[in-house]
């Protein structure tokens, strides 16, 4: 397949404790939305050997010419994941050793949703990082990057020049599904290897629905990263009524969702 494939990273499966969807099923699911690639950041919590192992056997499995599975691994103790993933023995003994372990065997290390984070991280996990999901679609909406997270990225950019900046979906089920996804800006055969390195190169570009975030003008950018201020209210307001015991109706939570989350 030749083209300039389009796709996600940040997704789960049901190897990771929360993921709803087989590869055979997110695949199918991924596919039918026009996405040609996904990369894989199943959960560590939970996993052993032979789950990792399970892992990068199954993204082969289920890759071919028409859609692609990279394998890899999140840790949420560190907030980082773990992209192009390859035959790995994890060393279980230490939230550290687990890091060291996937570190030397993966392409990528990525910050993975910096707001989690406080967007701080130690030094030494900066200065193994390869890039920064700036936008994170179920943390930060489908709107465009947080100006703390591109604040963030600049501070990781001093140490690491060539780190580069994501979108992922944090998917676990079909409704994750955003219209912010990657396009790659290399043309070649798809695989695995080829959308890492695309991914590692900065040979991409963020897209929402058919258009390049890059191209938002000043006041549109403005507009968006205003919008996430409004969602970010709105978030706060509704884990206070329910503190408060008021329980909003599903349907009027999902509408509101969808109007302030992009």
């Amino acid at each position: 397949m030749t083209a300039y494939a389009k796709g996600t990273v940040h997704a789960h499966s049901t190897n990771s404790y929360d993921g709803k969807l087989s590869y055979a099923e997110l695949r199918e699911f991924l596919l039918s939305r026009g996405l040609s690639f996904v990369c894989i950041t199943e959960h560590i919590e939970r996993l052993e050997q032979s789950d990792v192992d399970r892992i990068v056997d199954d993204c082969a499995a289920h890759s071919d010419e028409r859609f692609v599975f990279v394998p890899g691994i999140e840790m949420d103790c560190f907030v980082v994941y773990f992209l192009g993933l390859g035959r790995v023995r994890v060393d279980f003994a230490s939230n550290r050793s687990v890091f060291d372990s996937l570190r030397a065997a993966a392409g990528m290390c990525v910050c993975s949703h910096p707001i989690k984070a406080n967007f701080e991280y130690p030094q030494w996990v900066i200065d193994s990082c390869d890039g920064v999901e700036v936008i994170n679609t179920k943390y930060d909406g489908h709107h465009y990057p947080r100006a703390a997270s591109e604040r963030f990225y600049g501070r990781v950019r001093a140490r690491r020049p060539r780190a580069v900046a994501l979108a992922g979906m944090d998917f676990h089920g079909r409704s994750d599904f955003s219209p912010i996804h990657i396009r790659l800006t290399r043309q070649g055969p798809l695989s695995a290897p080829f959308v890492l390195e695309s991914l590692s190169a900065g040979a991409f570009a963020l897209y929402k629905g058919d258009e390049p975030l890059a191209s938002y003008s000043s006041l549109k950018r403005t507009v968006a990263q205003a919008r996430i201020g409004v969602m970010d209210l709105s978030h706060a307001v509704h884990r206070r009524l329910t503190t408060g015991g008021l329980r909003i109706p599903r349907g009027i939570k999902r509408a509101l969702r969808r109007m302030m989350e992009g």
